[in-house]
């Protein structure tokens, strides 16, 4: 069961006068271990994000990774048949479509 504690702005945690943007649009590399995640990603594996909240889940096990964006945050979960990212698998190239790809075969 998935169960969403609250969902967090950037703003809530980067400081007004910090450098770093409000709004995360980039490529971003994941963990080199997703898991519980049925594909193959090689280390240089990177993902296309565009956000500015990230939600924060109670349970832990369902989290198949996590980015750093100042601060860690979930970036996909996949548990059972249920799969979501936080990024834009149609737009993050091969490693992108490697994801959608595992997650069309899943029965």
């Amino acid at each position: 069961m998935l169960i969403l504690l609250e969902v967090v702005s950037y703003r809530s945690v980067i400081a007004l006068s910090s450098s770093i943007v409000l709004v995360q649009k980039a490529f971003a590399s994941l963990p080199e271990k997703a898991r519980g995640i049925p594909c193959e990603l090689p280390d240089e594996a990177a993902v296309y994000f565009a956000h500015s909240y990230y939600a924060v889940l109670e349970d832990a096990t369902i989290i198949a990774t996590e980015t750093d964006y100042p601060t860690p945050f979930t970036s996909m979960i996949w548990q059972d048949n249920v799969f979501a990212t936080q990024f834009h698998p149609e737009k993050s190239q091969r490693f992108g479509l490697s994801i959608l790809h595992s997650f069309a075969r899943l029965r």
